[in-house]
């Protein structure tokens, strides 16, 4: 009977009653939504961290990581490589030369980040060639190009075809400059990338930075972002001398977004739902004032107060339903 009376009450009033359904309603859908496009944010974050930046796993040597010597090398080029235990998990794997310099130009110099890539292997990586913005990827045959990111490309006034000059400290300590031309400027949603980060092949790194054949870093992407961990702790186990980090090691500002991400969702789904109850709650209210000589001939013919509050309650959870 309460269920029948409570549901008949509903309607009662319809346009109130729809008022309360379509807030609920258009506040819930906002919450997901909200939710959805925050995820997503995260999401893409992530992949653009991945792909463009760091990929899965790094190797280096322990010792590289704390002032980038190019001393610290993890082994000839290719012999790491092979050697690695990694199977069908592993999507491609990049050696790398990577030190730190200087990019100097006529209209001016600043610090960058020199990355010796094998362009066929890279583009695997971190697919470099789509966010080519002006001019073009490292063409198949040639030697001393550069590629570099927009805001470095306009600091130092350059443009395609264009030269500018590496300078690095060499494996012996000995500073080592040469001159490159630019082939190609891309433009990534990491403005501190585009402003540091220069592309050379791995040759012209190996004889810039006198590494004699030796790279200092592998990275790995993987087919499946589930399978980083297992992965990472195959290869510390077989590479117990060097460091194998992952994605959430490498940026740890990213570990902290992903890991306070469901505590924000929830900060922000419980102040939706929060300002959707006290308007349920109002609405509730002005119905019970509304009715105060009903609710008063329901207690007289010998409904009890229980009764009184079921029935408004279940009234409630029909709106909200």
């Amino acid at each position: 009977m309460l269920i029948r009376v409570a549901w008949r009450n509903v309607w009662r009033n319809r346009s109130r009653s729809g008022v309360i359904v379509l807030s609920v309603a258009i506040g819930l859908w906002a919450g997901i939504f909200m939710v959805g496009f925050y995820h997503g944010m995260i999401r893409q974050r992530i992949r653009s961290v991945i792909e463009r930046e760091t990929s899965h796993i790094q190797i280096h040597h322990p010792s590289f990581l704390e002032d980038h010597d190019l001393v610290y090398d993890i082994g000839p080029r290719d012999s790491i490589l092979n050697g690695l235990p990694v199977g069908a998990s592993v999507k491609a794997a990049a050696q790398r030369i990577v030190c730190h310099g200087m990019a100097a130009t006529p209209s001016g110099s600043a610090g960058v980040k020199i990355n010796g890539v094998e362009p066929d292997v890279e583009e695997a990586i971190v697919r470099l060639s789509k966010d080519v913005d002006t001019g073009s990827f490292f063409k198949p045959s040639g030697s001393h190009e550069v590629l570099l990111g927009a805001r470095l490309a306009k600091k130092l006034r350059l443009s395609v075809g264009r030269k500018l000059v590496l300078t690095t400290e060499d494996r012996e300590g000995n500073l080592s400059s040469a001159a490159f031309r630019v082939v190609g400027i891309f433009r990534t949603v990491n403005a501190s990338h585009d402003e540091t980060d220069v592309y050379i092949r791995i040759p012209d790194a190996d004889a810039l930075g006198a590494m004699g054949g030796n790279v200092n870093e592998i990275a790995l992407l993987l087919v499946d972002d589930k399978a980083v961990e297992s992965t990472a702790s195959d290869l510390r186990g077989a590479l117990p001398d060097l460091k194998v980090q992952t994605w959430t090691e490498i940026n740890p500002e990213m570990q902290l977004l992903v890991s306070t991400n469901n505590q924000v969702l929830v900060v922000f789904m419980g102040i939706i739902l929060l300002a959707l109850a006290f308007g349920i709650v109002n609405t509730m209210l002005m119905s019970v004032l509304e009715r105060t000589r009903e609710i008063g001939m329901l207690l007289s013919l010998g409904m009890s107060r229980l009764r009184v509050f079921t029935m408004i309650l279940l009234e409630t959870l029909f709106l909200v339903m």
